[in-house]
């Protein structure tokens, strides 16, 4: 009986961790502003890649003019844009 509720509790907490995991990595419902308060280099590399991706596909449905005032803004958010300053690299989001 002992063993059963400790694997019932166990199962639950995994699934908790993983639930919580896919929830904090979902950032379709999260504002322009709110991306740009994000720190990418404070995220797991599953969760840079999916925002990333969300990035990609904000910046597709913009106009030339809001897509370089919304990279100004990220500049501006994230200290000039250059993370760690390795790479001058001209990709976008």
């Amino acid at each position: 009986m002992k063993i059963r509720s400790l694997t019932g509790i166990s199962l639950l907490t995994v699934g908790l961790v993983l639930s919580v995991r896919a929830v904090a990595a979902d950032f379709s419902g999260m504002s322009n502003e709110e991306l740009m308060q994000m720190q990418p280099q404070q995220m797991s590399t599953e969760e840079r890649e999916q925002f990333r991706t969300e990035m990609r596909q904000r910046m597709q449905n913009m106009d030339s003019a809001e897509q370089q005032q919304f990279r100004n803004e990220m500049r501006s958010q994230s200290g000039g844009g250059r993370g760690n300053k390795q790479g001058g690299g001209q990709g976008g989001y």
